[in-house]
């Protein structure tokens, strides 16, 4: 998936400049230009290290080579950094001002890779210590890149956090000062920085009752060598990224100061492929051959990715931090099938200037269950890990006209989704409501199952999974919850109509759950294992002591 260079000038796109060789520093620079409003070529030297300034860019043109950085592996690459203008409008009124934009072709956007993007710690590291220790056979930072420690210090989740990070919340960013390997064998390594942490972060895996459960902070890194960001003197007006059709592959790059704050529309990154000829049938666009991998989206005015009308994108290992609202955005309800994995969203905060649903932002903001998601972890969000808002029927610019048949989202069937952490959030880890599968996504079809496998929770402020209301026959499997405030699994009220038996496996159970009633930090609450206020037809399985 790396793009050769291009041959050549850019052919009705945008050629974004790189250090020709990794070994070479560029013996000469531009100062950064202010250019106005575009659509059309736009061309950089591929030999000189430059920062363009630009108020808006926007691009239309059938050649699949749009926005494409020329060598992926530069040791240093331009940013595109959006001017201050809030007033000045592009020639496509769709796309705002301060952007990056396409209306059709393909954006590349690919930096130098990182690996990891993010790791757990292998250790716990103490207030006063320069270093912690992570883990991964492929590391390759280096000094003066950007880090963050994720919080995992108080039950009460890290619900007082701002945005510029002026507050008391624990997730605590670093710059590396040096690095090293302590036993290659092991694939451990060790990253310094010169300011010492402030507080206690957790790296066990913490044992009782012969079952086990990891807890340990991620360390995000958050520094790459194709950025596109806003000016840190505007702020709550940043920078955003725009797709309204084609493609897009994004991988390695970095965007800050980005996203607009009291304008639906205007996020960091935005894949807007609404009402799609092509897709008729389902509204959106196919994004099965974009890709979204290994990119840093942080200080973000509002949201980090936002998928809007997509099916079949694939999102992976990226990482999110510190941005206002829901990080990780599905939008109207009609994207299907779409991959999220490995993904982490890390301190989203809550917004009065965007939905409602701003208010109690989640990491992962869910409105179609019929989507995938694998190995992502949602950590210290101001509301919920993983919210499973979903809709009655898709909303926004995917509405059904009237007189065609209506589209029954809370009854899409539930994607795969497993092996997924929510930990440090100030309501809930996972957040389920109205998920209730059935034949022919209708309400008049058979009840279906769907399973939420090998979920882990703990250290949230309320729940760690909370199946709120009109929730159909969910199989929870294989579930770990520890250290939560009011309870580890609690149900409100569902939605089913039969009990749950090896014969008819078709009906609501909770198989193989383990919750810890002594993890760590777990607070004076009542840490309550199982339990629900108004529950029917729920089945709870338990072969073996699993309430330790």
């Amino acid at each position: 998936l790396v793009p050769p260079p291009l041959a050549g000038s850019a052919s009705e796109g945008f050629s974004v400049a790189e250090t020709a060789d990794s070994t070479v520093e560029p013996s000469t620079s531009t100062s950064p230009s202010a250019d106005p409003a575009a659509e059309g070529t736009a061309e950089t030297a591929e030999t000189i290290n430059q920062t363009r300034e630009a108020h808006t860019r926007v691009a239309s043109t059938s050649d699949e080579r749009v926005v494409r950085p020329a060598r992926p592996t530069a040791s240093s690459a331009p940013d595109w950094s959006a001017g201050q203008n809030r007033n000045r409008r592009p020639p496509r009124s769709t796309c705002g001002s301060k952007t990056l934009a396409m209306t059709v072709g393909q954006m590349v956007l690919h930096g130098k890779p990182v690996m990891p993007t993010w790791s757990p710690l292998q250790r716990s590291a103490a207030k006063g210590d320069t270093s912690v220790v992570i883990s991964d056979i492929t590391f390759n930072w280096k000094v003066n890149d950007k880090i963050v420690i994720a919080g995992t210090g108080s039950i009460a989740g890290e619900t007082g956090c701002k945005l510029d990070r002026k507050d008391e919340c624990e997730s605590e960013e670093r710059i590396i000062t040096s690095v090293a390997n302590n036993v290659p064998s092991t694939g451990l390594c060790t990253v310094y920085f010169s300011h010492s942490l402030k507080y206690d972060h957790l790296g066990v895996t913490h044992s009782s009752g012969g079952q086990y459960i990891d807890m340990r902070a991620e360390v995000l890194h958050l520094s790459r060598n194709v950025g596109v960001r806003g000016r840190e003197d505007a702020p709550s007006f940043g920078s955003h990224i725009m797709v309204l059709s084609g493609k897009v592959t994004w991988k390695y790059f970095e965007t800050t100061y980005a996203g607009q704050s009291f304008q639906l529309g205007r996020y960091a990154t935005h894949i807007h492929t609404v009402g799609q000829p092509a897709q008729k049938t389902n509204g959106g666009a196919d994004q099965s051959n974009s890709l979204i991998y290994g990119n840093a989206f942080h200080h973000s005015f509002n949201r980090a990715l936002t998928a809007h009308a997509c099916h079949n994108l694939t999102v992976s290992r990226n990482v999110a931090y510190n941005t206002m609202g829901h990080q990780f955005f599905i939008e109207d309800g009609i994207e299907t099938r779409n991959k999220y994995t490995e993904n982490v969203g890390l301190m989203a905060h809550r917004s009065m200037s965007l939905l409602n649903a701003d208010q109690t932002p989640a990491s992962f903001w869910i409105t179609n269950p019929d989507n995938d998601f694998k190995g992502n972890r949602a950590v210290g969000a101001h509301g919920f890990g993983f919210w499973f808002d979903t809709f009655d029927h898709p909303t926004g610019p995917s509405a059904v006209p009237d007189g065609e048949p209506p589209i029954w989202v809370k009854h899409a069937p539930l994607g795969r989704f497993e092996d997924n952490v929510a930990h440090s959030c100030g309501m809930a880890g996972f957040w389920i409501d109205k998920v209730d599968p059935r034949e022919g996504s209708l309400p008049v079809g058979k009840r279906l199952p769907g399973t939420l496998r090998r979920c882990q929770a703990w250290l949230n402020g309320g729940f760690g999974i909370n199946f709120v209301e009109g929730t159909g026959h969910l199989h929870l499997l294989d579930e770990k919850v520890a250290s939560n405030q009011k309870a580890g699994i609690a149900y409100l009220k569902n939605a089913a109509d039969r009990w749950w038996s090896e014969h008819d496996p078709n009906a609501p159970v909770v198989m193989n759950p383990v919750a810890f009633g002594d993890g760590p930090n777990r607070g004076s609450g009542p840490s309550i294992g199982i339990g629900g206020a108004s529950v029917s037809y729920t089945h709870l399985t338990l072969p073996t002591k699993r309430i330790v």
